[in-house]
């Protein structure tokens, strides 16, 4: 096996400006513009969710029942890290 990097298709299109590993929860998280929020849970196939909003995420945490995505413009809290 090769040592290196490889770009992935599923999330090359989107801007990412911050990735969190929320400790506990087996959950990645990238944020980026426009209200981007991918998940994935072993940082190769990356889900895109639905923020509801335009803000630009920069940073992530978790407490093990809340998600926290903190913006440029404000926050966005979710309870299943889906919605």
């Amino acid at each position: 096996m090769t040592a290196g990097w490889t770009q992935l298709d599923e999330a090359a299109s989107v801007t990412k400006n911050n990735l969190m590993d929320c400790s506990g929860t087996d959950i990645i998280f990238a944020g980026g513009d426009h209200g981007t929020i991918l998940s994935s849970v072993d940082g190769i196939k990356w889900t895109s969710r639905n923020s509801g909003c335009q803000i630009n995420f920069y940073s992530f945490s978790c407490s093990g029942t809340r998600y926290v995505a903190v913006g440029n413009d404000g926050i966005r809290i979710s309870s299943d890290s889906v919605t």
